[in-house]
């Protein structure tokens, strides 16, 4: 015999569901680190990668603040120059990467694991005084955001494409607000791995910013209400 609460609650449990997504879709974002706010007027070009036009990979290792489940923007700044009034690499390039430092230790801190994250290639374009990539849900990210475990990650960025005369790097800000970012830079050094390196300036901290959705009022109003009819269907049932 078909037990009519237990229907009733299947029902409301997938209308339930429905109704977090629409209102999670529908909350405006929460800023959990934001670097671009006071410009340090410095400048850092990464040094040159391995391969002829490449860069190291480099990086801040940052907190995010408040309960971080899902990251749904992250953002960062760039700069780009030539020699002409275009680059004179056939198709200048980024690839982002974000990691947990699950690492091998080096020294005392651990170093970036294995890529939880990566954006792939893309073009930059051509010379640019300042500009600023931003990565979205729906978009680069699965609707609803990028899932994370830890508030704590390393976010990177590896340019590519270069030729003659480029040169591609990133704004220094700081310091973050909200967040925190350690006042070094992890570059993946060929031959040695990551490494801790910091600027002639000993700034450090690359302008970024990551959002993470707000919670919805609607959504904890909607689940209160099905934890009422799940305590109220365990009562009927006995």
């Amino acid at each position: 015999m078909t037990n009519n609460w237990a229907v009733i609650f299947t029902r409301v449990s997938v209308g339930a569901a429905a109704l977090i997504s629409m209102s999670a879709a529908a909350q405006p974002a929460r800023t959990n680190y934001d670097n671009s706010i006071l410009d340090l007027v410095t400048r850092y070009s990464p040094p040159n990668g391995s391969v002829s036009g490449t860069t190291m990979e480099v990086g801040n290792q940052v907190y995010l603040t408040g309960n971080v489940g899902n990251i749904t923007t992250f953002d960062f700044q760039f700069y780009g120059t030539a020699i002409g009034a275009s680059f004179a690499g056939p198709n200048v390039s980024a690839q982002v990467r974000f990691y947990y430092n699950n690492g091998p230790f080096l020294g005392l801190y651990r170093t970036p694991g294995a890529a939880f994250w990566d954006s792939g290639t893309f073009s930059l374009g051509g010379p640019t005084s300042r500009s600023t990539i931003s990565f979205t849900e729906g978009t680069d990210f699965v609707l609803g955001g990028l899932p994370i475990t830890s508030s704590e990650i390393t976010w990177t960025v590896q340019f590519s494409g270069l030729g003659v005369g480029d040169v591609v790097g990133l704004d220094i800000y700081g310091p973050p607000s909200p967040g925190v970012v350690f006042n070094d830079i992890w570059a993946n050094v060929p031959l040695f791995g990551w490494q801790m390196v910091t600027n002639a300036a000993d700034r450090n901290a690359f302008a970024a910013r990551f959002e993470t959705p707000e919670p919805s009022s609607l959504a904890l109003l909607v689940l209160g209400g099905l934890g009422f009819m799940v305590a109220g269907w365990r009562i009927r049932k006995h």
